[in-house]
């Protein structure tokens, strides 16, 4: 998705930083390609898969509990230094 962003900023003329702020989700191995250099929010895909398991097996064994929001922490990678940016987790 960046790719084609990329893209069209340029066919349309204009220029990152310059002109319009750029900022991608996920680190790809495409993302380090590219030549412009633009940030970057990570998140751990362990983090990630690990949270939704547990989310997973609670819906199961309580199908009616409430709905609960989940917040993973991240991380803004600009030109590959990592600055972290949230830390926080709701729920139990």
């Amino acid at each position: 998705m960046t790719l084609e962003t990329l893209k069209e900023i340029k066919r349309r003329g204009l220029t990152t930083p310059d002109d319009i702020a750029l900022v991608g989700f996920e680190d790809t191995v495409m993302d380090h390609c590219l030549q412009e250099p633009f940030p970057v929010i990570t998140q751990s895909t362990y983090a990630l898969g690990q949270t939704a398991a547990e989310l997973l097996f609670r819906r199961l064994r309580e199908p009616d509990a409430p709905i609960q929001e989940v917040r993973l922490e991240t991380q803004l990678s600009i030109d590959s230094q990592r600055l972290e940016v949230g830390t926080t987790r709701g729920g139990d």
